[in-house]
């Protein structure tokens, strides 16, 4: 699933997905909560807040236009983590918890 620029808010809970790419950072927040990404998140927005999740791969920041600026996973299994960048010069705020 890509994620366009006509939602404010993303909210995942309790689903299964194989991906989600954010090509820009024009989203204001992703909350994902018990949920299972098959393949990988691609790109964040500028805030996202994963909980309680499992991720195939994980690759936080923006990879085309904009900027994140936080990202948080908690409580969430992560087998392939890869830093994308964070776009125009921002410098975000990363934090996972095992």
């Amino acid at each position: 699933m890509e994620v366009d620029k006509l939602i404010g808010s993303m909210v995942v809970s309790n689903t299964t997905i194989r991906g989600i790419d954010f090509q820009s950072s024009s989203v204001d927040t992703l909350t994902m909560d018990s949920s299972n990404v098959t393949a990988r998140i691609t790109g964040t927005p500028k805030k996202a807040f994963i909980t309680n999740s499992k991720l195939q791969a994980f690759w936080p920041g923006t990879y085309a236009y904009g900027r994140s600026d936080e990202t948080y996973c908690n409580n969430c299994q992560i087998e392939e983590f890869t830093w994308k960048g964070s776009g125009a010069g921002s410098t975000p705020q990363t934090y996972v918890q095992p």
